[in-house]
C-alpha cells in the first residue's frame, strides 16, 4: 500500500526544512569562525583585510615580521603564517594627509576652507573626487593615521545596511605600524573636533 500524495508532500517539506535549518547552522558557525580569526589577527597588530586607507598601503610580512613586499590591489597573502600591516604609501597622499591635520589642528583652519584649497591644488581625494568638509573629517577621525590598528568598528549581516558597532567592542592596537601623523597632533584634531560637535 502505497503512502498517500499528501504524506510526499509534507515529507518533502520537513527534509526541506531541516537542510535549511543545517545550512544557516552551518554558516553561522562558519560565520564566528571567520570573525575570531579575523579578531586574532587585528588583536596582533596586522591589517585583518579590505583595502587600506587613503595614503597607506598593505605590506606583506613573513612570519619573523620582515616586510616582504608590498601588495598591490587584489593581490593577497599566500601563506597561512604570513600577515600583512599597512605602511604609508604614496608619498602625494601621505603629504595630503599631513597637511590636512597641520591646517586643522596647528592652523585652526575649518573643514570647508581645508577642502577649498585641498580642490584648488587639484590634489585627488579618496576614491579620485574631489574633497569636501565630509572628506576631510573622516581623514582627521581616522586614528590609523597615528599607527592604531582599529578593527570591527562596523558590521554587517548578509541584505542589511552596516551598522556602527560599540566602542567596546572594537579590536583596537596602538603603535601596531608606522604613523603618518604623530599622536599629539592626532589627539590635538580629535580634541577640537570634540569641541565643534
Amino acid at each position: 500500500i502505497g503512502f498517500p500524495r499528501e504524506n510526499d508532500e509534507l515529507l518533502h517539506g520537513l527534509h526541506l526544512s531541516i537542510e535549511r535549518y543545517r545550512a544557516a547552522s552551518y554558516s553561522r558557525e562558519l560565520s564566528g569562525k571567520v570573525w575570531k580569526g579575523c579578531a586574532k589577527i587585528a588583536g596582533g597588530g596586522f591589517w585583518a583585510g579590505g583595502s587600506p586607507p587613503f595614503g597607506m598601503c598593505r605590506v606583506l610580512l613573513d612570519e619573523k615580521r620582515v616586510p616582504v613586499q608590498v601588495l598591490g590591489h587584489g593581490e593577497h597573502k599566500a601563506i597561512h603564517n604570513q600577515r600583512v600591516t599597512l605602511t604609508p604609501g604614496d608619498k602625494h597622499e601621505v603629504e595630503t594627509v599631513r597637511r590636512i591635520f597641520a591646517a586643522f589642528a596647528d592652523e585652526g583652519q575649518p573643514l570647508p576652507a581645508i577642502a577649498e584649497t585641498l580642490n584648488a591644488d587639484g590634489k585627488a581625494a579618496p576614491g579620485g573626487g574631489t574633497w569636501s568638509a565630509g572628506t576631510v573629517r573622516a581623514i582627521l577621525g581616522n586614528e590609523i593615521y597615528a599607527g592604531t590598528m582599529i578593527w570591527n568598528k562596523t558590521s554587517q549581516k548578509m541584505k542589511t545596511r552596516s551598522r556602527a558597532n560599540p566602542v567596546a567592542e572594537w579590536v583596537r592596537v596602538t603603535d601596531a605600524f608606522d604613523a603618518i601623523v604623530a599622536h599629539g597632533v592626532f589627539d590635538r584634531a580629535q580634541a577640537i573636533l570634540r569641541a565643534e560637535a
